[in-house]
């Protein structure tokens, strides 16, 4: 799970993207880096804490220029080790276009064969290199942006949340998505994309969701949302109900232990929203089952990645217990290929930390 973020209008492009990726701190990552558009780009990266890359970024003169635009990226290694050349963003072979990107491209191996055919070269061992490098190979095809992205989206399979820059559009910033989530912030000075609110809260409340398959181009006045035919779409924004104070770390040191504080507070609002404030009988419509579809279940199979899996094994402790029903805890990105026997009776609970994986 990697986290993106983006600005495009009047500000300090460097800052507002380094306080963007801080606040994407919670989502993990073993390493971080960000984009700033000039020509050619102006990248920095940096293998650890976000910490050394604000190291990295004060030490670099070019960072202190203005800048209309930048994109930045926290990431958990998948394709490739944890170092600076797998790190995000990255560019394509040209130095056309520098993007960030938050999924798993699954055909990577057969479009870089395809790339390779066709001359392109690859530093890094990541799929996100060669997503990069097709969209600059049917950029310089079609000579036209969006044309270049509709055509990529048809090739690409597996999940992506894109934000990306080109060098010959010095005034737009755009970005894409397909199962990985995507957000756009409207604020006074410009346009915030990131993988969730969180990033551009101390900016603004007011966001855009892009729906999947969808296109985005980003200017710093203007807003424009395209479907998968290449059609544009009107989209109303939404404010946000997350308060800035909510995403800070405040007196913890760090989130986990935020979250483990969190937790008794956590359990009275499930509580609260199950049984209502006014009395103490459990609502089986809140949950969109009846009393019936309770007591019907036989089995419980929970599915979850990471941190939520674990989790999963303590709902199995409780419930086994508690409930005397039988619980099975599977990971997620094994279950997708597995040929499960569910059989009647069974319920699928789905834990996520992020609400992504």
């Amino acid at each position: 799970m990697c986290g993106i973020v983006g600005f495009v209008g009047q500000g300090n492009t460097k800052d507002i993207l380094l306080s963007g990726l801080s606040r994407l701190e919670y989502r993990g990552y073993d390493s971080a880096g960000i984009a700033l558009y000039s020509s050619p780009f102006t990248v920095v990266k940096a293998v650890g804490k976000l910490k050394e890359l604000k190291k990295k970024v004060a030490a670099s003169g070019e960072c202190e220029l203005p800048f209309s635009m930048g994109i930045g990226h926290t990431r958990w290694a998948t394709h490739g080790k944890a170092d600076e050349k797998n790190a995000h963003p990255h560019l394509s072979m040209h130095k056309e276009v520098v993007l960030v990107h938050n999924g798993i491209i699954e055909n990577f191996a057969d479009l870089k064969n395809f790339l390779q055919e066709k001359g392109y070269r690859f530093y890094s061992d990541t799929d996100t290199e060669v997503a990069v490098n097709l969209i600059e190979y049917f950029y310089l095809k079609e000579k036209d942006v969006l044309k270049a992205l509709l055509a990529v989206q048809k090739e690409l399979k597996g999940s992506y949340a894109f934000a990306i820059m080109f060098k010959d559009d010095a005034n737009t910033l755009y970005a894409m998505r397909k199962d990985s989530p995507l957000v756009v912030g409207k604020g006074e000075n410009g346009f915030y994309p990131a993988s969730d609110v969180s990033a551009f809260l101390d900016y603004t409340k007011e966001f855009y969701k892009l729906e999947n398959k969808e296109i985005l181009s980003l200017t710093e006045n203007e807003i424009h949302i395209y479907n998968k035919n290449g059609e544009e779409v009107n989209r109303s924004s939404t404010v946000a109900e997350l308060d800035s104070s909510m995403i800070h770390k405040g007196e913890y040191l760090h989130f986990m232990e935020k979250e483990i504080f969190e937790q008794p507070q956590a359990v009275q609002d499930t509580l609260l929203y199950a049984c209502g404030k006014e009395n103490d009988e459990f609502s089986y419509t809140a949950f969109s089952m009846s009393e019936k579809d309770f007591r019907d279940i036989t089995r419980v199979r929970v599915i979850a990645c990471g941190s939520a899996y674990h989790a999963g094994y303590v709902l199995k402790s409780v419930c086994e217990s508690l409930a005397r029903v039988p619980v099975q805890v599977e990971l997620a990105s094994e279950f997708r290929y597995n040929h499960p026997i569910l059989e009647d009776g069974e319920i699928v609970i789905g834990i996520s930390q992020s609400g992504e994986t």
